[in-house]
C-alpha cells in the first residue's frame, strides 16, 4: 500500500515520463526479470520454431523436400494447401497452446516486474482491473486517434511525390504497432494506479489513469515510436539476414534460431526498461493524486 506522502515533499515535483528514462535503464535481471525475458524469448523462439516443425511435417506428407531452411514459392504453398492438409491445420496443436501459455506468462511476469520496482504486492485484482479499465478509457480515444492517423497518411501517399509515399507507407505499418503499444501503456499504467491507490473511487481512478496518458503525450508518443522502431528493426535485421542467407543447411538453421532469440531477449529487455519507467512513473502520479485529495480534505 502507498505510503502517504507529504504535500511540500520534493519528491512529487512534476516530473515527466523522459525523466525516468536514465533511472530505470539498469536492472531488469532480477528474478521477475529474468522470467519476464525467458518468456518473451520462448513465446518469439518457440512459436515460429513449432509452426516450422507442422510445416515440415506437412512438407513430408506432400512432393516437398524434407528439410527447414527451404524458400518456398506460391507453387508449394499450393501443394501444401491441396496436399499437404495445411488448410485443414493451418498451425498444428502445440503452436497455439505454447503460444498462449508463452504470452500469459509474459504478461504476468511483466505486472511482477512492475510491482517490484516500487515495492508493491502484484495481486491479480489490479492486473486483470486495470485490462478492464483500459478497455473502458483507451478504445475509442487511442483508436480514433489511430484512424486519423492512417486517413491523414493515406491522403499524403496519394499526392503522387515520392517521399511521401513513402511516409505513408512505413505510417500505415507503424499507425498499428504504436495503437498496440500505447493500448498496453495504458493497462500498465492502470493497474499501476490500482496497486497504488486501493480504494480510489472508480471515476477518479480512471480520470487518473487517463490523465496520466495524456498529460504528457509528445514524451509518451516519442518513447512508444523510438521503442516500436528500434525493436521491428532488429528483429526485421534478422530476417533479412537468413532470407540473403537462405537454408538446405543444419548449420544455418540453428543460426538463425540463435540470432533470432538473441533479438528477442534485447527486445525483451527494453520492454522490460519500458515497464520499469511506466511503473516509476504511474506510483508517483498516484503519489502526488493522493497528496492533492489529502489537501482537500483537510480544507474541506
Amino acid at each position: 500500500m502507498m505510503e502517504p506522502a507529504s504535500p511540500s515533499d520534493e519528491s512529487l515535483a512534476p516530473r515527466g515520463p523522459w525523466s525516468f528514462v536514465w533511472e530505470t535503464s539498469g536492472g531488469g535481471f532480477t528474478r521477475n526479470g529474468l522470467f519476464f525475458i525467458l518468456s518473451w524469448v520462448a513465446f518469439q523462439w518457440g512459436v515460429p520454431s513449432l509452426w516450422a516443425v507442422h510445416l515440415r511435417r506437412l512438407a513430408g506428407n506432400s512432393a516437398l523436400p524434407h528439410y527447414w531452411g527451404e524458400r518456398l514459392n506460391a507453387r508449394d504453398i499450393q501443394e501444401m494447401l491441396q496436399n499437404g492438409g495445411l488448410q485443414q491445420a493451418w498451425t498444428g496443436f502445440w503452436m497455439p497452446v505454447f503460444g498462449i501459455l508463452a504470452f500469459i506468462l509474459i504478461l504476468w511476469y511483466g505486472w511482477r516486474l512492475q510491482a517490484e520496482e516500487v515495492h508493491l504486492e502484484a495481486r491479480w485484482q489490479p492486473w486483470m482491473l486495470g485490462g478492464v479499465d483500459t478497455a473502458l478509457i483507451g478504445l475509442v480515444p487511442l483508436g480514433g486517434l489511430t484512424w486519423l492517423i492512417l486517413e491523414a497518411l493515406a491522403l499524403l501517399g496519394a499526392t503522387g511525390i515520392p517521399g511521401l509515399g513513402w511516409l505513408a507507407l512505413v505510417g500505415q505499418g507503424l499507425a498499428p504497432l504504436c495503437l498496440g503499444s500505447t493500448l498496453m501503456l495504458q493497462w500498465w499504467i492502470c493497474r499501476v494506479a490500482r496497486a497504488s491507490r486501493p480504494g480510489t473511487p472508480l471515476g477518479q481512478h480512471l480520470l487518473g489513469a487517463f490523465s496520466c496518458l495524456w498529460s504528457s503525450p509528445l514524451q509518451w508518443a516519442s518513447l512508444i515510436l523510438g521503442g516500436v522502431v528500434v525493436r521491428m528493426g532488429l528483429q526485421g535485421a534478422v530476417l533479412l539476414l537468413a532470407w540473403r542467407w537462405g537454408g538446405g543447411s543444419t548449420l544455418r538453421v540453428w543460426t538463425f534460431l540463435l540470432l533470432q532469440g538473441v533479438a528477442a531477449a534485447v527486445n525483451a529487455w527494453l520492454i522490460a526498461w519500458f515497464l520499469r519507467l511506466v511503473a516509476r512513473h504511474g506510483h508517483r502520479d498516484a503519489r502526488i493524486r493522493q497528496a492533492v485529495a489529502d489537501l482537500k480534505r483537510q480544507f474541506a
